[in-house]
């Protein structure tokens, strides 16, 4: 049976199509493909995967469209055409905008899958309260879009309970979280004892305003000097312009910029630091969001400074794994980071305790058989022969 997952901005590296569903559907035995265009994530470091080659990375063979993604109609066609080459079984899409690349798919006789990592409605609602003509033309895009997929397709995996809600009426429905590969990014760590690290706070993923870089930064310029605290960070800048921005705040001086990562790199990365940093800014879709780095910070047996959300709130305090902040507040994610830093044994506790609940109950280990359950739920199982579709 060929699975073949499609991408349009995801990394072909992305920790969910990749390294938990792909790899998950190979070692199950299916024969599975990642398809994306050469405007997949310029900035991944997985170069050959845009350079046209086919790569087989942990038995998942990665291959590349090969056209910019500029006119979106055109290559909406063309990467029907590309997955059709391929003949397989399961067309797995992984973006609302590849949603028509599925339906055609679907016409065809395949079986096709949405997977909604994120409430797109309501990323595209919040852009759409500006009342700028993008924002609103997206929000009626995705709407529309969504519920094509929802009534055609054969089934929609979510990330999170909150955006399952959003697709009850979907034929089929799993929920699939970002849990992770447990022992990942804490090999590392384990490595490394916790006490005679430098101090560092760690923060590890895309870069934005809604995601905290300003008010992280700024806590920097509060701490004191004394203190030899400095911030590790990796990853993209998501809008032109603002890394000349961020640079001069004051706290950037006490920053150590990493660029864009791979994904390899990270575990050595977090085995430096002390601290995990994940304060997302209060908007929608963050709110009720279980975001990938606090789950890895956690398996690498870091503390957390998180967002004080309700839902982040119940994993944070259960566990004891960490400080919950308002992350509009430099000063309060300040005086986190200080009483963490200055506080190594409590500080080393908290992370042992948020590596021990990644590792007995929030694990990709329970999700998975999940994944393989929905596949054998529209009538996929790796050993049946392929229709080749």
């Amino acid at each position: 049976m060929r699975v073949v997952h499609i991408i349009d901005n995801h990394s072909p590296q992305d920790a969910r199509v990749h390294r938990r569903q792909a790899k998950t559907l190979a070692a199950a035995g299916y024969d599975v493909h990642i398809l994306g265009g050469l405007g997949s994530a310029p900035d991944d470091p997985d170069v050959t995967f845009h350079k046209g080659g086919a790569p087989t990375v942990d038995a998942v063979r990665k291959v590349d469209v090969g056209w910019p993604l500029s006119k979106r109609l055109t290559w909406t066609y063309r990467m029907y055409k590309a997955a059709r080459r391929l003949r397989a079984d399961v067309y797995h899409i992984h973006e609302p905008l590849l949603i028509p690349t599925g339906l055609l798919l679907k016409a065809g006789g395949a079986r096709v899958i949405y997977d909604a990592h994120e409430d797109y409605r309501a990323v595209a609602r919040r852009k759409a309260s500006t009342w700028s003509v993008r924002g609103v033309g997206r929000t009626a895009a995705y709407t529309s879009l969504e519920a094509f997929a929802r009534r055609w397709f054969d089934g929609v995996i979510a990330a999170t309970p909150h955006i399952a809600e959003v697709h009850a009426t979907a034929r089929r429905l799993t929920i699939l979280r970002n849990f992770p590969v447990t022992g990942v990014m804490g090999t590392a760590a384990e490595g490394s004892p916790y006490g005679e690290r430098p101090r560092n706070v760690a923060y590890i993923g895309g870069i934005a305003r809604e995601r905290g870089i300003m008010e992280i930064v700024g806590a920097m310029a509060l701490l004191p000097a004394s203190l030899g605290a400095r911030m590790v960070l990796a990853g993209h800048f998501r809008s032109p312009g603002l890394s000349d921005t961020v640079a001069a705040q004051p706290g950037w001086s006490a920053v150590d910029y990493l660029g864009q990562l791979d994904y390899d790199a990270i575990p050595g990365v977090l085995a430096r630091a002390r601290v995990g940093l994940v304060t997302l800014h209060p908007v929608p879709n963050h709110v009720e969001a279980m975001p990938v780095k606090m789950f890895e910070y956690m398996d690498a047996g870091l503390p957390v400074i998180a967002s004080d959300f309700p839902l982040w709130r119940s994993i944070v305090e259960e566990a004891g794994c960490g400080l919950l902040v308002d992350p509009m507040d430099p000063a309060g994610i300040a005086d986190a980071m200080r009483w963490l830093l200055e506080h190594p044994a409590e500080a080393q506790a908290m992370g042992e305790r948020g590596r021990d609940l990644i590792r007995t109950r929030l694990s990709w280990a329970a999700e998975a058989p999940a994944l393989l359950d929905f596949y054998e739920a529209i009538g996929c199982r790796p050993d049946a022969a392929s229709t080749g579709r």
